[in-house]
């Protein structure tokens, strides 16, 4: 995956936070459910198209002491890829061609 990703969430979703601390993230068109843990949900907030996957891992790192960059980046990378799958979030740097899973 490329690591200037800037990822944007789908507009048609529609998300809550729980007092939990998860997110959960509904798709209204099949009423399909993701539940992300309160990590996640700190991710989903920062998909807004401006942020790129490198500024979303340097906050988490900013607000956790003791984390590695390399490590909370992959981490990023990987769940970011994930909500591309799903067709929770896209590229914005992809001009609207979802980014290649490979």
């Amino acid at each position: 995956m490329n690591q200037t990703m800037r990822p944007r969430r789908n507009p048609l979703l529609q998300a809550e936070d729980l007092p939990s601390g998860e997110t959960v993230v509904v798709r209204p068109q099949d009423g399909q459910a993701v539940v992300l843990n309160t990590m996640g949900g700190v991710v989903w907030d920062l998909c807004d198209g401006r942020h790129a996957v490198e500024d979303i891992a340097a906050f988490i790192c900013s607000q956790l002491r003791g984390a590695a960059l390399e490590s909370v980046t992959r981490d990023v990378q990987a769940l970011t890829q994930q909500l591309v799958v799903a067709g929770l979030v896209e590229d914005v740097d992809s001009c609207g061609k979802q980014p290649s899973t490979r």
